[in-house]
């Protein structure tokens, strides 16, 4: 799980904040653990997710001017978008979510569109006091075969609601580069009831 252990602090800063609103709307209860998926439902069911989202985006934007290392990161990660990027030589780049994933099922699309860079792609799942998940690892223009195409790659995830992802995309070419996009969808459950209170484990 080293691939992602650079922005653990970042996103601790992300959750103070989150927990603050989140316990000032009722949906966490000083003390004791609630999932997060449950707190996501909860901020939903009392449509505070925008404005918990635009509090989360304001604290983002500061870390990343206050923070040497941010200044070459990461990317601002958002749902249902598309993002471009490209990577240099054996370089890295890290898109962060500003805000908890807020849906019960997730796709990662990764689409290279020009370049021959070997590089390795990871998706990392990350929750309160930093529990961490690696969802999703794969590399691309691993043979001459592949640096030939372009590639698509595509990948569905659940039970991440409430947690922030991290994409984390690492060059192992000294002289190539990479161009590509990266999309990360989600969806509710239709059938899916929501609860406008937190349920206290």
């Amino acid at each position: 799980m080293k691939k992602c252990e650079s922005t653990f602090s970042f996103i601790e800063k992300l959750y103070e904040k989150h927990q603050e609103l989140s316990t000032k709307y009722g949906c966490i209860i000083v003390g004791k653990f609630t999932d997060p998926s449950v707190v996501t439902d909860c901020l939903a069911a009392k449509e505070k997710l925008d404005e918990i989202r635009n509090a989360l985006l304001g604290v983002y934007n500061v870390l990343c001017k206050n923070n040497q290392w941010l200044r070459m990161g990461p990317l601002e990660l958002n749902w249902n978008k598309v993002h471009k990027g490209t990577l240099f030589g054996q370089g890295d780049r890290t898109w962060i979510s500003p805000d908890p994933f807020p849906y019960d099922n997730g796709e990662f699309i990764f689409r290279e569109h020009d370049g021959e860079s070997k590089a390795e792609i990871t998706l990392c799942s990350i929750g309160p006091n930093n529990s961490h998940k690696e969802l999703i690892s794969f590399e691309i223009n691993e043979n001459k075969k592949e640096k030939n195409k372009e590639q698509v790659v595509k990948k569905s995830f659940t039970n991440q609601k409430g947690r922030f992802l991290v994409i984390k995309l690492d060059s192992k070419s000294a002289l190539n580069k990479l161009n590509y996009t990266i999309k990360i969808k989600g969806e509710n459950n239709k059938t899916k009831k929501v609860s406008p209170v937190a349920t206290v484990k």
